[in-house]
């Protein structure tokens, strides 16, 4: 029986992933980074995670956008991840999400908060120090 929201894991070597979506069988490939003894292929599982909150903000803010009847347009974002060594583990994120400078002034702080407040965001430790500008172009 397969659910929503439900993945499968396998290291296939060379300290690489692969992770089945069991829902819809899609696949996604991790590698560990170069600076810790992986290959660095393609994204490691801290990249994902990095890029997973700049994905759910994004996100949080179409669905906001949505909500308030206003065309949010293209968006885009960069995600700079910074590792602490001892512990490994993510210590800094620095995001910059780039809207269309047409979104109504009365929208944009609303639709800032929703980014902010997004589940991915949220469930980082207060440990990870996360640095968020928005800009409209």
């Amino acid at each position: 029986v397969k659910m929503q929201n439900q993945y499968e894991i396998e290291l296939v070597g060379d300290l690489r992933t692969e992770i089945i979506h069991s829902a819809t069988e899609s696949k996604i490939l991790t590698d560990a980074p170069l600076d810790n003894k992986g290959k660095g292929r393609t994204f490691s599982p801290t990249d994902l995670l990095a890029v997973s909150v700049g994905s759910c903000m994004v996100t949080t803010m179409g669905i906001a956008a949505d909500q308030f009847g206003i065309d949010l347009g293209k968006v885009t974002c960069s995600v700079k991840k910074e590792m602490n060594l001892k512990p490994r583990r993510i210590a800094k994120l620095t995001i910059v999400i780039n809207c269309h400078d047409e979104i109504p002034e009365e929208y944009r702080r609303n639709l800032e908060l929703s980014a902010l407040n997004c589940p991915a965001h949220k469930s980082l430790s207060s440990d990870v120090k996360q640095e968020t500008e928005f800009n409209y172009l």
